[in-house]
């Protein structure tokens, strides 16, 4: 029986196809590559592993349950994203409803100011990324913004960049070990 390493070699795009047809496996390399940024982006709305990750499954499977209606042209990562940060917003309403459960210094009287709040710290973490990625030398800040925006994968960005795709990968290595090390990104990270 194929597992899901033998898909490893699609694109995103060519698994979302292939989910939304109904192949398991498919939807299972999504999750494998989607979830640990999913994980983060809970984690830092709700301040809670737990909770993060029941939101997290939550998206997961709302996604799976509406793949199909996914215009596969377009980006996973960024429709994954909206349906994680709703579930977590659902959450974070639900607690302002049971009082007891309410996180360290929420207001029960008013959610929308917790949704406010959370709002303005993703606002300022998304700042100081991309401040770091504009400190970055050119040529790693190019080859990011391709990889993690336009989400193009290794050989695109050889073909574009006319490079090997070895010094492609070395580069991508050498772009996230110097955000990775940037000092004001990693505080915003902290804070957040």
């Amino acid at each position: 029986m194929k597992n899901s390493h033998s898909l490893s070699f699609l694109t995103e795009r060519e698994l979302v196809i292939r989910a939304a047809r109904g192949c398991p496996l498919a939807f299972s390399e999504l999750d494998r590559r989607c979830r640990p940024a999913l994980q983060l982006q809970a984690r830092r709305m709700l301040h809670n592993v737990e909770d993060a990750d029941d939101a997290v499954q939550e998206a997961l499977v709302k996604a799976f349950k509406s793949l199909d209606h996914f215009d596969s042209a377009r980006p996973l990562r960024p429709w994954l994203a909206c349906i994680c940060r709703n579930c977590c917003l659902d959450l974070i309403r639900d607690r302002a409803r049971l009082p007891g459960q309410l996180a360290e210094g929420a207001d029960p009287a008013d959610p929308a100011a917790d949704c406010a709040a959370l709002a303005a710290e993703a606002q300022e973490l998304e700042t100081a990324v991309q401040q770091a990625l504009f400190r970055l030398p050119s040529r790693y800040r190019r080859i990011m913004l391709l990889r993690h925006v336009n989400e193009q994968d290794v050989l695109q960005i050889a073909q574009e960049m006319r490079a090997p795709e070895g010094t492609v990968k070395s580069w991508l290595f050498r772009g996230r070990e110097l955000l990775r090390n940037d000092k004001a990104l990693s505080q915003a990270v902290l804070a957040g």
